[in-house]
């Protein structure tokens, strides 16, 4: 059982102690036409998401800006995004099996943090753009690490065309 120390910090003390942070994470994506539920992007580090190891956050914003290689006609689409303390690609693996109808170990799906879906994609010309705002995730780093981790799936039927995405992820770290 987790144990709460409601009177280790005083309040002033607590809110002074919090860090607010915007990450970047940019990610090549792969060639391809994409299908609903397809993986178009395996783990992904976030790194010093928490401010000590082993430490907690909690995930409020995500911007998602995709530029497609030059072709216009970007993704439009909802794109979702879900967070880990574990870059082991086999929880995706079995997460997608489970999803099929497969068995998933409890062991992998304890570093699962959350998930988010990014539904207000739209197209500006050689890009698309996208967010997802008051989110509160509440997410905790493995006990050796400062960072977490974000897989992507979609849910649609665009080609990606082997183009770049940068997530930018608020984060404010406790």
């Amino acid at each position: 059982m987790a144990k709460t120390d409601l009177h280790k910090y005083t309040e002033q003390e607590k809110l002074n102690k919090m860090e607010v942070d915007l990450i970047d994470v940019t990610i090549d994506l792969p060639n391809g036409n994409t299908a609903a539920g397809d993986v178009i992007f395996h783990p992904q580090k976030i790194e010093n998401a928490v401010a000590e190891k082993g430490g907690k956050c909690m995930i409020q914003s995500v911007a998602l800006i995709i530029a497609d290689g030059g072709n216009d006609g970007t993704v439009v689409q909802t794109v979702q995004l879900l967070f880990t303390s574990d870059s082991d690609n086999t929880l995706m693996a079995n997460a997608l099996d489970v999803a099929s109808g497969g068995t998933a170990a409890d062991s992998l799906m304890n570093s699962f943090c959350g998930q988010v879906y990014v539904t207000n994609l739209i197209d500006v010309g050689t890009q698309s753009i996208g967010s997802a705002q008051n989110i509160g995730i509440v997410a905790k780093a493995a006990d050796t690490s400062k960072d977490l981790y974000v897989w992507g799936m979609c849910h649609g039927v665009d080609d990606y065309a082997a183009g770049t995405l940068v997530l930018r992820i608020g984060v404010i770290k406790d």
